[in-house]
């Protein structure tokens, strides 16, 4: 419930946030806000090629937090809590939101 309420504050700043790096600062949680032009719009996650290195965690649309499984379907305005590999987060965020 905690992680839950800190996903809920954070989402609502800039397009994309680096939230907290840790394992020795090889690991990253990041936070960005899926646009209306955004390649992944209206696709299930299990059809998208998400990078080796990463995982979405959670979605937050609208006052629902969402645990994502391979059949939830991605909606424009959706903020996306993610885990990467520092240094490959732009590779995530081009997948996701079509630029870097």
């Amino acid at each position: 419930m905690i992680i839950g309420k800190i996903i809920e504050e954070e989402v609502s700043f800039a397009d994309f946030v680096n939230l907290m790096s840790f394992k020795r600062g090889k690991l990253a949680i990041v936070r960005v806000d899926l646009p209306v032009d955004s390649p992944v719009i209206n696709k299930q996650i299990k059809n998208i090629a998400l990078p080796k290195d990463a995982v979405l965690v959670s979605i937050v649309r609208q006052e629902e937090v969402i645990l994502p499984k391979g059949d939830t379907v991605l909606e424009a305005g959706d903020d996306i809590i993610a885990m990467a590999m520092v240094g490959n987060e732009a590779r995530l965020i081009n997948l996701l939101v079509g630029k870097v």
